[in-house]
């Protein structure tokens, strides 16, 4: 046995069976993951690959209403079709994300957003990310066999894109309506550690798109007593947003 795995005596194939086997935080020697590829384009690679560090699919709800497991069009988990950037709760779960690039959301702050579609380092103020628990929260996804038990509980986050994109989303159509200067509330179901599904402890079960904010809309955290009010989408500033106790108490705070 190679030096430095001495206890890496489990790998996984991907998706869905076994998650996290290739997280970030099992290399350099630890990192043993198994993928089957049927397609050879850098979106396929590179879902299959995320299924490997850890990910589920990135779901959202359909235009009516409907569950869509992999519905989150913006995301790289979900089915953009190509290759994307990782939504912010995802780069955290990779370790990704620095303690002082996110902040816990409280009512009556305001927060400037910067642009996750900017490189790591990047000089842009603000933060990646504002994050609230919810004890309460529901995944929208049905039930289905893979769980065992009900899902409770988990964070929400929001964020902010801006013009700049990985993906196809800067072409000139209804993507970049829907997609380009936008803010963003994620569900981040919370993390198990089942043993029959992953035994190292690194699988999440996706995440959930539940709004995309424009400016001046507000959006009820579901659960949690607050509301986000999107201020200002400046390009050159980010993104103002606030949290209140009330729709009019974020107006106020604005």
């Amino acid at each position: 046995m190679p030096p430095g795995t001495e206890n890496c005596d489990r790998q996984g194939w991907v998706p869905e069976y076994y998650l996290g086997y290739g997280h970030p935080s099992l290399l350099p020697n630890c990192a043993k993951c198994n993928a089957f590829y049927t397609g050879s384009t850098p979106f396929a690679r590179a879902l299959e690959l995320g299924h490997c560090f850890g990910l589920g699919h990135a779901g959202s709800l359909d235009r009516a209403g409907n569950f869509d497991v992999s519905g989150d069009e913006q995301a790289l988990m979900g089915r953009s079709g190509t290759f994307s950037s990782f939504t912010v709760p995802v780069r955290d779960l990779l370790g990704f994300v620095r303690s002082d690039e996110v902040e816990d959301g409280a009512s009556g702050q305001k927060y400037t957003l910067r642009s996750i579609s900017q490189p790591p380092g990047h000089p842009d103020t603000g933060y990646m990310a504002v994050r609230v628990w919810c004890s309460l929260c529901l995944p929208k996804k049905p039930k289905d066999s893979l769980y065992k038990e009900d899902f409770r509980g988990g964070l929400l986050w929001i964020s902010y894109r801006g013009k700049e994109q990985y993906s196809k989303i800067t072409v000139s159509n209804e993507w970049s309506t829907l997609y380009r200067q936008k803010v963003y509330v994620h569900f981040a179901r919370q993390p198990k550690s089942y043993v029959d599904f992953a035994p190292l402890g690194n699988e999440a079960f996706g995440t959930e798109l539940w709004k995309i904010l424009s400016t001046g809309d507000t959006y009820q955290l579901e659960y949690t007593g607050m509301w986000l009010l999107v201020c200002a989408i400046e390009e050159a500033r980010g993104a103002q947003v606030v949290l209140g106790i009330s729709e009019d108490h974020a107006m106020q705070s604005c």
